[in-house]
């Protein structure tokens, strides 16, 4: 269940943990790298599947 964060300092939530101040979360967090690298696949040769029906309905 979440509880919506009061503007007074200190208020409580019903289990008794105090809800921290905005200033008080980091920025980002540290598990994520500032430059991420780009994804690769495993197999980069590999080629694209074949659509199984045709991408346009023939008409004709």
């Amino acid at each position: 269940m979440f509880y919506k964060y009061y503007k007074h300092k200190g208020a409580i939530l019903k289990n008794g943990d105090e809800i921290p101040e905005p200033y008080e979360f980091p920025d980002k967090p540290d598990e994520y790298p500032s430059e991420p690298e780009p994804y690769e696949p495993d197999d980069p040769g590999a080629p694209e599947p074949e659509p199984s029906q045709p991408s346009e309905p023939n008409w004709e």
